[in-house]
């Protein structure tokens, strides 16, 4: 697919070519200005007195090499033949462009860059005429076996023959060959030649009579011994002939000869070669300068040293015998490489950093001699995405999923690069994230795709100016040949963008440094064609990971300890407070000890009244009955007992002091008592006396008394059990309103997003991995939100959420001490909507970065002060408040991105005032004018400094976020049916909002008190009417969230906050070190893991409990119970 869109014509490109300074990329720019002054160095070093350099250089071992490093196509031949040009004429190589076409597309150069420049003509002025560039040698075509001494000589043999024409006066003829002067340059030099191959190859063993292979054996070992020394006297000889040819007869002219090779890393053997070259030959006369890439040169090496380490001995094959011979190579390699290139001669390039790709212009000499004018930030732009995203105003073009300069609003943006420019980041790095390149404010904000995807070699980024530019050449072709016929260019011109991101993919992965497999599974796996040959991403098997890399901007910590009271989740505001409720705590745990013996006693008191009863009941019947003697009896029977049973229930109410029930006990042992003494002087009167009326009405009298007063002791017993069972319902809820052993410590973090890290997942082999190179993640993220864009959706994945991993930006961190795990720590992050594309991550991101920037002063409280209860309060619901308003205007079709901080101060609706966040957290630079002063009532009120704008306008802001919510709902309730970015933002609206009002996410003082955050996220506005001259809008009454949505899925909110428990509990270090503890995840390992992550997630749901909402839909009020 991708071969039939690039099938246009071309001018040739050749493999490399010599660039003027202003053709160069400021990466190659800075290695070439290196190289210079190293080759001043150089010069330097070997203009010293021949004498001295007979008597020493013998003696001596000079570092004569220097290494261009870097990855391939980063320019390293582009160095080689720039040099060489610079080299031959400075004047003209630093000379400015000429043409008018190129000039307008370059800044004008300060004066640094100028003075920068004529240093680097004065350096190439003083050491031309001195430096001799010898041809280029290339490893690359040259044969295996080939020997590289006879090689250099014979480039070295050749110096002496350039520069003989008309160009140059010479002043000397160089002596005939025949001659066979051998102490003429010519002469040495050949002499070396012939000499070069009994020293350099190997001489063959086979087929030769032994006597003449000793000769040459003893006539290579001679050769050799002298040959330093030949060379030394031959190399002096070329540079004095050379010499003389340049500068006549001054003493002062020095020559020495440059080698460059080129393509050094192409292998093993060649590496090793050219070691053993450049120490064989190492004059002052004589440099090197190597073009590798420096992982590579030291690999290879590397495995060089093992090779011969392991070639005596083929049967050493074993593990243990492979790493000892490795890490023996590892240091002979690292000793070789700093004795003959130390760090100081190596000359590294950088890749292109994305803002140099973003203007990256195509040399002239690189198309043809063509002039191209047009950057690669202009191509971009000119491919438009599928005609879907067209239709709105937020995407149009492919330059917008690199820069998103446009989808923020001005005051984001200001303070976005406000953020950048003072993080203290280098250069490079605020180039990267967004910060002008100069005094301008029109520098692009890149996504992080960008910066990852953007950061090339040379060649790749003229690659991709190459793709787009024929994409759009085909686009012009196809657009004509569409008006003539009526098609539609647009469908044909957004699948040869996804061929482009598709290509540059490849080839990234392509110049990776991936393993096999790795690399096999995103060509073959990830990337595959459908039944229509276009190429989709399949993700399912979850292939594709992520792993974020954060760091710390803010925290509010909330302190149990000192917030909770007695038994209620309340914040106290003082230390004595505080201790005070402990004390009553202690109280209360001591009266709970003795809920036992009360309960005895309780039974001992039912026993006592229902033997009352009874004897009652005994009496009643006996005064009926009036039996004579025998009725006296059972009388007196009766009364002795009720007197012991009184007795006895006055001994126990004395033995429980517990109030107003103790009192009621003693009242009704009083009237027991007095009730027995009635009946005995009954009994006795009965005995003396005939029976007659008025006596058996007082027994009943005394019956009904003391019916009375079993009734009332039950009543006490009764009040006594219920005491008892709410003191043990107290004692049960005592540790989650007191955290002693229970809720610890909650802090809210606010973090900086820094990295993200796509790992990529073996599906064959479990816990294989390996994490995506800069350039492959860049690539695939973007041509992961192409085929997102693309009408037909061809990212085959389970989920809705790309790659499953939201950003990790905010976190309620609990410490609590569970009955099952103990101390345990959870890191509760809050949860944006599942956006199916990186690009609206990149936007919410940004915004909240500018965010928490904006608002790093509201944090940070006095010096030696506490924690309030209203400082952490605010706090955190304007930091609830930012996080919705940030997700409603990413999440909003029609402005995706678009956070204005500054909308115009203060907005009417009706009688509801609102305020946008510049009126809570005004600039920092000007605090004041931010907020308009104005005397009319309702007007944003003008405070003396930041605190006092925060909370005077924080509750405006509140109700502000409010309606922002109510109006994204309503869009959403209203669109079309069927999955899209609305549908993604009702789904968080309506099942994820809900579940970040749970204790999981919010401090626990919050709940009880403070229901401005649960107003605002309901749109709990009543209907208003616009006043007189005022603009508004009518709103719905009542919660509308809570009232038809939230309670209709609490069983859904329910499960999936368990299932949020659960997950978080897992990521615990409590729970690693319980899988530490199991060894292996098999039974019966498996299963206690098992029990006890269940018995983890009911304890953390014991104390954290549960919210429940009861509306009142004709009031339009909201009870909160926990």
């Amino acid at each position: 697919m991708a071969s039939t869109y690039f099938g246009a014509a071309r001018n040739p490109r050749p493999e490399a070519a010599a660039l003027s300074w202003w053709e160069l990329l400021p990466t190659t720019r800075k290695a070439l200005e290196e190289l210079v002054h190293w080759l001043d160095s150089a010069y330097t070093a070997s203009a010293s007195d021949d004498s001295e350099s007979k008597s020493q250089e013998h003696k001596e071992q000079l570092a004569t090499s220097a290494l261009v490093s870097g990855d391939r196509g980063f320019g390293k031949t582009t160095i080689l033949l720039s040099t060489a040009s610079a080299l031959r004429d400075p004047v003209r190589f630093l000379a400015p462009p000429r043409t008018k076409v190129t000039t307008e597309n370059r800044p004008p150069p300060d004066g640094k860059e100028s003075k920068r420049r004529e240093d680097l003509l004065a350096t190439l002025v003083r050491i031309k005429e001195h430096i001799v560039w010898l041809d280029p040698l290339d490893m690359d075509p040259l044969p295996a076996q080939a020997n590289l001494l006879a090689t250099l000589l014979v480039r070295v043999r050749n110096a002496l023959d350039v520069g003989r024409d008309s160009s140059r006066q010479e002043r000397w003829a160089p002596p005939s060959l025949l001659e066979e002067s051998l102490n003429e340059p010519y002469g040495q030099i050949d002499k070396l030649v012939r000499d070069a191959t009994f020293m350099w190859e190997d001489l063959p063993s086979l087929g030769q009579d032994p006597r003449q292979r000793a000769d040459q054996q003893i006539k290579a070992a001679e050769i050799y011994a002298t040959f330093r020394q030949d060379f030394f006297r031959a190399m002096d000889a070329v540079s004095r002939l050379l010499a003389t040819r340049r500068f006549g007869r001054d003493p002062k002219g020095r020559v020495l000869l440059v080698l460059p090779i080129d393509n050094v890393d192409r292998s093993t053997h060649h590496i090793h070669l050219i070691l053993k070259l450049t120490r064989m030959v190492a004059s002052r006369r004589l440099w090197f300068v190597l073009a590798s890439g420096h992982s590579e040169f030291q690999l290879f090496l590397e495995r060089a040293f093992q090779a011969e380490l392991t070639s005596p001995v083929p049967n050493l094959v074993g593990p243990r015998a492979r790493d000892e011979t490795l890490a023996i190579a590892r240091r002979q390699a690292a000793a070789a490489m700093r004795r003959v290139l130390p760090p100081i001669h190596r000359i590294q390039i950088k890749s292109v950093s994305p803002q140099e790709a973003w203007d990256f212009q195509v040399a002239s000499v690189l198309l043809g001699g063509e002039e191209e004018k047009d950057k690669l930030s202009s191509l971009l732009r000119d491919l438009y995405l599928p005609k879907r995203f067209e239709e709105s105003p937020t995407l149009k073009c492919f330059a917008d999923l690199f820069d998103i300069k446009e989808r923020l609003s001005e005051s984001v943006r200001a303070e976005y690069r406000r953020f950048v420019k003072e993080d203290g980041l280098t250069r490079d790095e605020k180039l990267l994230r967004g910060a002008e390149p100069s005094a301008e404010t029109d520098g692009p904000i890149f996504t992080y795709a960008a910066t990852l995807a953007l950061t090339l070699s040379a060649r790749t980024t003229l690659d991709l100016w190459q793709a787009l530019r024929a994409v759009i050449e085909q686009r012009r072709d196809h657009s004509e040949d569409g008006g003539k016929h009526g098609q539609e260019p647009c469908d044909i011109c957004a699948e040869r963008i996804i061929a482009v991101a598709e290509m540059m993919l490849r080839t990234a992965i392509d110049e990776s440094e991936l393993p096999g497999w790795a690399s096999e599974q995103l060509l073959n796996r990830i990337m595959r064609r459908n039944q229509n040959g276009d190429v989709v991403l399949d993700l399912t098997g979850m292939p594709l990971q992520k792993a974020k890399r954060t760091t710390l901007s803010d925290v509010l910590v909330w302190d149990h300890l000192r917030f909770a009271a007695e038994a209620q989740p309340k914040v106290i505001k003082t230390q004595k407070e505080a201790a005070e409720a402990q004390k009553r705590v202690a109280e209360a745990q001591k009266r709970a000890a003795e809920a036992q013996r009360e309960e005895e006693v309780a039974k001992e008191l039912k026993m006592a009244a229902e033997e009352l009863r009874k004897a009652a009941e005994e009496l009643k019947s006996a005064a009926r009955a009036r039996g004579g003697g025998k009725i006296a009896e059972e009388l007196k029977k009766a009364a002795a007992e009720m007197k012991k049973a009184a007795a006895e229930m006055k001994k126990a109410a004395d033995a429980r002091e517990v109030g107003k029930t103790a009192r009621k006990l003693k009242k009704a042992a009083r009237a027991q008592e007095e009730a027995a003494k009635a009946q005995k002087t009954a009994a006795e009167e009965q005995e003396e006396g005939d029976g007659s009326g008025a006596f058996a009405e007082d027994l009943e009298k005394g019956a009904e008394e003391l019916k009375k007063g079993a009734e009332e002791l039950k009543k006490a017993a009764r009040t006594q059990d219920a005491a008892s069972d709410a003191k043990e319902e107290y004692e049960k809820r005592l540790p989650s309103a007191v955290p002693e052993g229970r809720l610890l410590r909650t802090e809210l973090h606010l973090r900086h997003f820094q990295d993200d890290i796509l790992e990529l997942h073996d599906l064959s082999k479990p816990g294989r991995k390996v994490p995506l190179p800069r350039s492959v993640a860049g690539w695939f993220m973007m041509l992961h939100d192409l085929l997102v864009f693309a009408l037909d959706g061809r990212v085959l994945n389970a989920s809705t959420i790309p790659l499953e991993s939201p950003p990790e930006l905010v976190a309620t961190v609990h410490k609590a001490r569970l009955d099952s795990p103990g101390l345990i720590e959870l890191d509760f992050w809050w949860l944006p909507p599942n956006w199916d594309t990186f690009i609206d991550y990149t936007l919410f991101i940004a915004q909240w970065r500018a965010f928490l920037w904006r608002t790093r002063e509201v944090f940070q409280t006095p010096k030696d002060e506490l924690v309030s209860e209203e400082f952490a309060t605010s706090r955190f619901k304007f930091v609830v408040a930012a996080w919705i308003d940030n997700v409603c205007s990413v999440a909003d079709d029609k402005k995706r991105g678009q956070w204005d901080w500054n909308k115009s101060g203060w907005k009417s609706y009706g009688t509801i005032k609102t305020v946008p966040l510049s009126c809570v957290v005004p600039p920092c630079e000007e605090p004041k004018k931010a907020i308009k002063e104005s005397q009319s009532p309702g007007s944003c009120v003008q405070p003396s400094n930041k605190t006092r704008a925060f909370e005077a306008n924080l509750d405006a802001y509140l109700t502000e976020v409010a309606f922002n919510t109510e109006e994204l709902f309503k869009k959403t309730r209203e669109s079309a049916p069927g999955y899209g970015r609305l549908w993604t933002a009702r789904f968080w609206l309506e099942q994820t909002l809900p579940l970040m009002m749970h204790r999981e996410f919010l401090p626990y003082f919050f709940l009880g008190d403070h229901l401005e955050l649960l107003d605002m996220v309901s749109s709990r506005v009543k209907a208003e009417q616009p006043e007189a001259g005022q603009s508004g809008i009518q709103r719905q009454s009542g919660p509308f969230l809570w009232r038809d949505i939230w309670r209709s899925n609490a069983a859904l909110t329910k499960a999936r906050r368990y299932d949020l428990v659960r997950q978080t509990m897992r990521f615990s270090k409590v729970y690693e070190a319980q899988m530490e503890a199991c060894g292996v995840i098999k039974e019966p390992g498996a299963q206690f893991l098992r029990d006890w992550l269940e018995s983890a997630c009911k304890a953390w749901l014991d104390i954290a409990g549960d919210i429940e909402f009861d509306v009142d839909s004709k009031e339009g009020t909201v009870t909160v119970r926990i």
